[in-house]
């Protein structure tokens, strides 16, 4: 769908190394992000406990604006 869009992108995957949230904030640092958008799914208090939580170090720690999105009811992509 990006291509499509014409929008501009670049896809990293990296291996090892600091963690996600560490690794969006440190990409968006690197490229002069203006706007991370991020995904958010529902958890158990008790998962957010054990697993912390990626989506908040990265509202917190980020230099730019963030924007969340809940997931869909059900799961569902909004795909059309």
């Amino acid at each position: 769908m990006l291509e499509e869009s014409g929008i501009p992108f670049e896809l990293e995957q990296l291996v090892g190394g600091r963690d996600g949230a560490e690794e969006v904030v440190a990409a968006a640092e690197r490229l002069g992000a203006s706007l991370i958008v991020i995904g958010l799914r529902r958890r158990t208090p008790t998962g957010k406990l054990i697993f912390g939580s990626d989506a908040q170090r990265i509202l917190l720690d980020a230099h730019c604006q963030v924007l969340a999105v809940k997931a869909a009811p059900g799961g569902e992509h909004g795909q059309g």
